[in-house]
């Protein structure tokens, strides 16, 4: 998978409609690390997300 648009589209640290934002900074990761950085308490669908996306891993 990859992201084709600019960095400056990417904004996952601003509040949106008051909802604090999930994360307090971003950066790309190979997937192969994902399960390594994410925090404890997302792990569980980052393990279904890692599966799912497992075949799209170049």
């Amino acid at each position: 998978m990859r992201f084709d648009g600019e960095y400056a589209e990417m904004d996952v640290v601003r509040a949106v409609d008051g909802v604090p934002p999930e994360f307090c900074d971003w950066r790309w990761e190979r997937f192969s690390e994902i399960l390594t950085v994410v925090v404890p308490d997302k792990r569980a669908i980052y393990v279904r997300l890692a599966s799912g996306f497992a075949r799209f891993d170049a």
